[in-house]
């Protein structure tokens, strides 16, 4: 919701879950709901990880933080991939550390961006690169594959190969 979070801090949050993401393939969602008040967020959490899939499938290796302002409660789902990294008693000590209380004194965007940032350094860790590290493509937005497949790139390749069969 706009009134919780400023585009800066989505923007800074989205550089740090993207170069997650390219870093490790490690697949990291944040998510902020207004209210909650009906609902549990332990199974809502839970029940978003599966059914977004987050992680790739050959590691499991998603990362999703819920957050819920109303009555500010906030989960961290992890992929089986990734609990070596970031196990659960990491997770929730992020949570009782750094976003409990921020969200107390009203100041959810630092809270927020500070997790990210904690866990942005966690899974980039390069002792842990090859445990995270999965051999599946990122599909892009458009259900395409993702960036190795540029159209630019291709076509490069494709004039290369051309110029050395006419020099030949």
């Amino acid at each position: 919701p706009d009134s919780y979070l400023d585009e800066v801090s989505v923007a800074r949050m989205n550089v740090m879950l993207d170069s997650i993401r390219r870093t490790t393939t490690v697949e990291p969602m944040v998510v902020v709901i207004g209210d909650m008040t009906d609902n549990d967020i332990d199974n809502f959490a839970t029940e978003l990880f599966g059914h977004w899939g987050l992680g790739k499938s050959d590691k499991d290796n998603g990362v999703l933080i819920v957050a819920a302002m109303e009555p500010r409660k906030i989960a961290i789902r992890t992929g089986y991939g990734v609990e070596g990294v970031l196990p659960d008693i990491s997770c929730g000590r992020i949570i009782r550390e750094t976003i409990a209380p921020a969200f107390r004194r009203g100041e959810y965007r630092p809270g927020l961006v500070a997790a990210v940032s904690q866990i942005k350094s966690a899974l980039t860790d390069p002792e842990y690169a090859a445990e995270l590290a999965s051999g599946e493509r990122d599909v892009d937005e458009r259900g395409g594959a993702g960036a190795d497949d540029d159209p630019f790139k291709i076509y490069l390749a494709c004039s290369a190969g051309l110029a050395v069969l006419m020099l030949i």
